[in-house]
């Protein structure tokens, strides 16, 4: 049974809500782990990382596991085969180094907890904001579930 567009985005509304979220394998859609965050084109190494948590049940089937900033510069993702459990999803985004003209090198780094401890092997990826110091503002930054088994 396909659920309808419109009735899945009420359910995950209304969860999301309640803190927490279903991502069934039939899904339509994607669920996301983001936060906006002022990052500095120009942030010290060894600046405290930023951190987002979320429980989410997700149903068993594969996903296109991604990370992002801004939703428009992938930084990283691969194909990733889930078993039904609730999960521990946690983004977390920091200064690691520097690149030339000391402009800060970013690591993202995206993790899935199932529910005994299981942990699928992290997406982390480096990059850099841009070249120049309009780079430093409000990113949204984050991770992305895309259910390919529907």
């Amino acid at each position: 049974m396909r659920i309808p567009r419109k009735i899945l985005a009420t359910v995950m509304l209304a969860a999301t809500a309640a803190g927490l979220t279903a991502l069934p394998a039939s899904a339509a859609g994607s669920a996301y782990l983001s936060q906006n965050n002022y990052l500095d084109n120009y942030a010290p190494v060894g600046s405290a990382p930023i951190c987002v948590h979320r429980t989410i049940f997700i149903a068993k089937g594969n996903y296109l596991w991604s990370e992002f900033v801004d939703r428009l510069s992938e930084w990283d993702s691969r194909t990733i085969y889930l078993r039904e459990d609730t999960y521990t999803w946690t983004v977390c985004i920091q200064v690691v180094g520097k690149y030339s003209y000391n402009v800060s090198k970013y690591q993202e780094t995206s993790r899935l907890r199932g529910s005994a401890g299981g942990e699928a092997t992290p997406l982390s990826a480096l990059s850099y904001l841009g070249s120049s110091t309009s780079a430093s503002r409000t990113y949204n930054w984050g991770s992305q579930l895309l259910p390919l088994d529907f």
